[in-house]
């Protein structure tokens, strides 16, 4: 076998267990990690409303220089629904329910982050 196929092999095989080490660690998040309590809404870093994720709701929120984020909060879940920001990743981020989960907009500033029980009233930066 020459050394270039050999270190095509060896290539192929690192990234197979990368990929699925990735999987096996989201599956074990998913079946054991902490369900939030709580979403957390912060705007230019400055905490501005938090809401139960067991009371089902939309909110509008203004964001930095006037833009909007709608949040909606259903089933236990939260997900930014729409938004007037130039590339709308902050929808495309998806769903969040997870302690340590969050949705981020950089246009507006905006932070939706789901806080859990281990970590009610300390901030995840001072982790």
């Amino acid at each position: 076998m020459s050394d270039i196929s050999r270190k095509r092999k060896n290539s192929i095989l690192l990234l197979c267990a990368i990929i699925i080490i990735s999987f096996l660690i989201y599956g074990f998040n998913q079946a054991f990690g902490e369900k939030g309590e709580m979403v957390v809404i912060s705007v230019d870093g400055k905490d501005i409303e938090s809401f139960p994720l067991s009371e089902d709701r939309k909110v509008r929120i203004e964001g930095y220089n006037g833009g909007y984020n709608d949040l909606v909060i259903k089933d236990g879940k939260a997900f930014v629904e729409s938004a007037d920001c130039p590339d709308c990743l902050c929808i495309e981020q998806g769903i969040i329910d997870s302690n340590g989960e969050s949705v981020i907009c950089l246009p507006h500033r905006v932070i939706i982050k789901i806080l859990g029980k281990s970590n009610k009233g300390i901030d995840l930066i001072s982790k």
